[in-house]
Formats: structure tokens, C-alpha cells, sequence
């Protein structure tokens, strides 16, 4: 598992560094590429539920909510309902890829992500 987790560090570092989209979409982009690519691994690390999974995810979503937090200036509370309702997308979108569910490419996928996020944008003013 530390393998897969370093090969998810990789793809998240280089979809970051493209410079592509903005780090927190980038993120979630990265995810999905992940899914997509790497499906064995995807399943091991994101659709079983261990102790070490929920650790590893926490520590990620506690980064995620910070960061908008700071970035949008967002209160605690907003940022993570902004970033649950975010996750259940990029998730949902990843374990579709993951599972053959569908097969978008991933402009769709960014597509998603992006009219998701702007709409989830309006309802939360910030303080």
C-alpha cells in the first residue's frame, strides 16, 4: 500500500505542477487520472475501509478544508460542507472510471468538476 500511496503522491505533485488547473481542482483531477489509470491500486487505497485508510484520508481532508479556509476565506464550517460536497462528486466521478462504470475522458471529468464547484460557489458567502 505505501507504493500505491507514493505512486497517488505522484500523479497529484505532477497534475499540481502542469499547472493546469488550480491546486485544489488539481487535486481532484489527480484523483480521477488516478482512478482512471490505475484501477487495482485506486480500489486498494480508496473503496476498501481499513484504520490506515481513514487516517491517510483524514489527513488529506483536514489539508483540503484549510486550504479553502484561506484560499476563499471560507469559515470552518462552510469549507467543509463545500469540501464534502466537492468530495462526493470527485469521488463518485473516480470510482465510476475505477469501476468501468463510465468511461469519460477527462475533459469531461474537469467539465464536471468545474460546473459542480462553481455552483456549490454561490451558496456560501464568505465571512
Amino acid at each position: 500500500a505505501d507504493r500505491a500511496v507514493a505512486l497517488f503522491n505522484e500523479f497529484t505533485q505532477k497534475e499540481i505542477a502542469s499547472g493546469k488547473y488550480p491546486p485544489y481542482k488539481a487535486t481532484g483531477m489527480a484523483y480521477v487520472r488516478f482512478a482512471k489509470e490505475e484501477k487495482e491500486l485506486f480500489k486498494l487505497l480508496y473503496m476498501e475501509n481499513s484504520a490506515a485508510i481513514q487516517a491517510r484520508n483524514q489527513a488529506s481532508w483536514d489539508l483540503a478544508v484549510e486550504a479553502i479556509e484561506k484560499n476563499m476565506g471560507y469559515s470552518r464550517k462552510d469549507a467543509e460542507l463545500m469540501h464534502a460536497e466537492m468530495w462526493v462528486v470527485v469521488h463518485g466521478l473516480a470510482t465510476m472510471l475505477a469501476t468501468e462504470y463510465m468511461d469519460w475522458d477527462f475533459e469531461t471529468a474537469s467539465l464536471i468538476i468545474t460546473d459542480v464547484f462553481q455552483g456549490i460557489k454561490t451558496r456560501f458567502p464568505k465571512e
